[in-house]
């Protein structure tokens, strides 16, 4: 799926922040019981995305084929034939890390809606992080998310991937195009004729840091141009 980039690195955001473990998780046999840390709700692309953070007793091996089959039961389909997406997720190489006891970010469907999950296994404890997000099919419409854009920067026309999510006070976007070596230089261009002077604040091999200011608003602008693929994620925070 194209919209995996984004699905990751919001997952692992997310996902670092829960600290709270509760020692009466693991004890007994392991059952798929997840005590929610918290509740989100937000703007993806225009339409309402429901999310929760939960922990859970228990090792995400033991934990994963619990869930897989609750959710079997209430229809919910896999993407990808069972595939973890994590490795494509964090963009390493094939064979070279084994992160499936450690990480795991599956896709499922089930009518027009998408179930993220997220998997992550603690190091110290047989306790399991966990995130699940339900999407609108509706808001992955490459129309949709160019309508819905939520930055006053105009995004290049990209094949690949478009997002942009308000939660709050902060607002992420996500430009995700293959084989597009000019896809900087244009959004640059926008962010010039919107207004927005840009100040380069880090350099290192493939990946450029940027501040795009204006009287009214600030945005920090990460570039990253690997393997043929280049992503411009965007991040500000609206004012008081």
């Amino acid at each position: 799926m194209k919209q995996k980039w984004f699905w990751g690195t919001f997952v692992f955001l997310l996902l670092s922040a829960s600290t709270v473990i509760s020692w009466a998780l693991i004890s007994g046999p392991t059952l798929f019981k997840p005590q929610v840390i918290s509740h989100v709700e937000n703007d993806f692309n225009g339409q309402k995305q429901k999310t929760d953070f939960w922990v859970n007793g228990g090792s995400l091996t033991d934990l994963l084929p619990l869930i897989e089959k609750q959710w079997r039961d209430e229809n919910w389909g896999s993407v990808g034939s069972d595939t973890n997406w994590a490795n494509k997720l964090l963009r390493l190489p094939a064979n070279d890390f084994d992160l499936t006891d450690q990480i795991q970010v599956r896709i499922y469907k089930k009518g027009d809606l998408y179930r993220v999950l997220g998997l992550l296994q603690s190091k110290d404890t047989e306790v399991t992080y966990g995130m699940t997000s339900d999407i609108p099919q509706e808001s992955l419409d490459p129309r949709k998310a160019q309508e819905k854009w939520d930055f006053p920067i105009k995004p290049p026309i990209v094949k690949s991937a478009l997002y942009s999510v308000h939660f709050q006070r902060m607002r992420i976007g996500v430009i995700l195009s293959e084989n597009s070596p000019n896809l900087l230089t244009v959004f640059l261009e926008n962010a010039s004729k919107a207004g927005f002077t840009a100040r380069i604040l880090s350099q290192l091999n493939h990946e450029k840091t940027f501040l795009l200011s204006n009287k009214a608003k600030r945005i920090i602008v990460l570039f990253d141009d690997k393997n043929s693929q280049s992503c411009l994620s965007l991040v500000s925070v609206d004012h008081i």
